[in-house]
């Protein structure tokens, strides 16, 4: 019976390993709807949203688009459906359905993630399998199906799950031109890791791939020259084929990197040397950690160079992980290492080593300590699965309880001001509000204009009058361009510049404090005048283990601040 059991493994373990894939990535995948509380997925799904219209053109290029063109035919298969079954009646409604109930879209480009994440883990253990045999294979899916970053990344609307089935896809087809010398391979392989840019800006480091794989397949110098050549111009295709506006809309293109650029320099701007050493640190944790918080990974890594004596073994390894060379500075110098996403790129390489770590180990102890395999794999999957479990247990969140003590304390339409879109609750518009709005970007042909008509058009009745901190474009992580255009469709106040009064001129009844905005300005006069003079009505803190969440206050602005 066991050996039965061993069998059925062996035949369908790559399905085994995409359905765990699928039920990590499932569970807990949107326990934060109708709110949306990471803040890049409404910047892809609106882009998606406004392809509808017809102009293909993002005119925005803070990301690459391919996510944002595989959420648009996401949306349009969504739509498809409900025009078939009868639930819309025209595009128009269906817009009005985006704007003012988002809940399903958003569900379905999480879906969107899950499935192409997923389908990475497979690929993955397929190429595995192929060329290192069932033990790397079995380790490295499973790394891929359940490792806390994979699965995290997997189920948001954001580009990392489809980052990470390109570069799958990439790191396939490579292995095809290295182990079995097809030259296909290596131009496909080179395609994807173009395509694996035009999913996210910071796997561009992988076009070196297209530089070293050639040397290892042994041909005259000048074929090599021209195959090098040649991949190098697949993967700028790749690029192009998910993000052509780069080329047809050239200027906005650069000038939108150029603005990236500037955000960038102020956030080193105080004291670079320092910035540099903090980043990089922070990018050098993240690398330690890209499997769990226990470090395995690169452990894991270490070890295959240790116990793996070839030289041709150690040198292919290189060559897949050679892409850290640029990236590591790249990211150290662009002030990007605190957040893992970030060195995405080449954590499926990472696996590739870990796994072959794995197993090398695994086979090292069996031969020479006597040791079963068995004991390996509770030692590294146990970590990682409950690592795992806890990111996906369902807890309450600060910024839902917020919602909800505001809309038992406040009245409609009452003002409100906050200070940060996404680490504060999510609040619904008031229909007023959302009409002044329409006539102030219809009268000054704002992008805006659209989505406040739909949204006021199709209002349900309740929500509040909403007042935005204006924040800094390095605080808002955003173009300074974007950011500026983003004021000007919005309500906002400046405490900063205008004071309390600012609160007082527009009869604001409650301030909302939340994000990093506040506690990077704890000295401010108006904070400190606000927290010392107003009554805090509420306050709703994280907790370990039950409460998810930045901390929120709520402060009453009434006769008793005194201004």
């Amino acid at each position: 019976m066991a050996s039965v059991g061993r069998e059925y493994i062996r035949r369908h373990a790559g399905w085994i390993i995409f359905v765990l894939a699928v039920l990590a990535r499932l569970w807990a995948i949107a326990p934060d709807l109708p709110d949306i509380y990471h803040s890049d997925e409404p910047h892809h799904l609106n882009i998606a949203a406004r392809f509808s219209t017809g102009d293909l053109n993002p005119h925005d290029f803070k990301y690459p688009t391919l996510w944002s063109y595989s959420l648009a035919g996401a949306l349009g298969l969504l739509y498809g459906t409900g025009r078939l079954t009868g639930l819309v009646d025209s595009t128009e409604e269906f817009g009005r359905l985006f704007v003012n109930n988002p809940a399903i879209f958003y569900f379905l480009a999480r879906l969107t993630a899950l499935s192409v994440g997923s389908l990475a883990a497979l690929i993955f253990f397929r190429f595995m399998r192929r060329f290192y045999g069932l033990r790397p294979a079995l380790a490295g899916g499973l790394m891929i199906a359940l490792a806390p970053f994979f699965v995290l990344h997997g189920r948001q609307a954001t580009p990392y799950a489809l980052l990470i089935f390109c570069v799958a896809l990439a790191m396939d087809r490579f292995h095809v031109y290295i182990h079995d010398h097809n030259s296909s391979g290596y131009y496909w392989g080179s395609f994807f890791t173009g395509l694996a840019a035009s999913a996210y800006y910071l796997a561009a480091p992988l076009v070196l791939w297209c530089l070293v794989m050639p040397l290892f397949n042994r041909r005259p110098l000048l074929r090599t020259i021209k195959m090098i050549i040649f991949g190098a111009v697949l993967a700028g295709a790749g690029f192009f084929v998910g993000t052509p506006y780069s080329l047809l809309d050239f200027p906005h293109f650069w000038a939108d990197l150029r603005g990236m650029k500037e955000v960038q320099n102020l956030a080193g701007s105080a004291d670079l040397v320092n910035a540099l050493m903090i980043t990089a640190a922070a990018a050098a944790k993240n690398l330690a950690h890209f499997l769990d918080s226990w470090g395995l990974g690169m452990i894991l890594i270490a070890l295959c160079f240790i116990v793996d004596q070839t030289k041709k073994g150690a040198i292919r390894l290189l060559a897949w992980l050679s892409p850290l060379a640029l990236l590591l500075p790249l990211v150290a110098a662009a002030h990007y290492g605190k957040e893992d996403r970030y060195l995405a790129a080449v954590f499926p390489p990472l696996v590739l080593a870990a796994s072959l770590g794995f197993s090398k180990t695994a086979e090292f102890l069996k031969s020479r300590v006597g040791l079963p395999p068995v004991f390996m794999w509770l030692l590294i999957f146990l970590p990682l699965a409950r690592e795992t479990a806890g990111l996906s247990v369902i807890r309450a969140d600060t910024r839902t309880l917020a919602k909800n003590w505001l809309k038992a304390n406040a009245e409609p339409s009452a003002k409100i001001f906050v200070t940060d879109p996404y680490y504060c609750p999510q609040l619904k518009m008031a229909a007023r509000q959302a009409q002044r709005l329409w006539q102030r970007t219809k009268a000054s042909g704002h992008p805006r204009e659209h989505y406040y008509r739909l949204m006021y058009q199709g209002h349900s009745g309740g929500g509040y009058e909403i007042y935005y901190f204006r924040r800094t474009a390095l605080e808002a992580q955003d173009i300074p361009r974007r950011t500026e255009l983003s004021y000007q469709g919005q309500d906002w106040i400046d405490p900063e510049t205008e004071g309390l009064a600012a609160f007082r001129k527009r009869d604001i009844r409650f301030a909302v404090l939340c994000g990093a905005s506040v506690a990077a300005r704890q000295d401010s006069g108006w904070l400190k005048k606000l927290q010392d003079r107003c009554p805090l009505r509420a306050s709703f803190e994280p907790e370990k283990n039950s409460v998810a969440g930045p901390r929120v206050a709520i402060f009453e602005l009434s006769g008793q601040c005194g201004f």
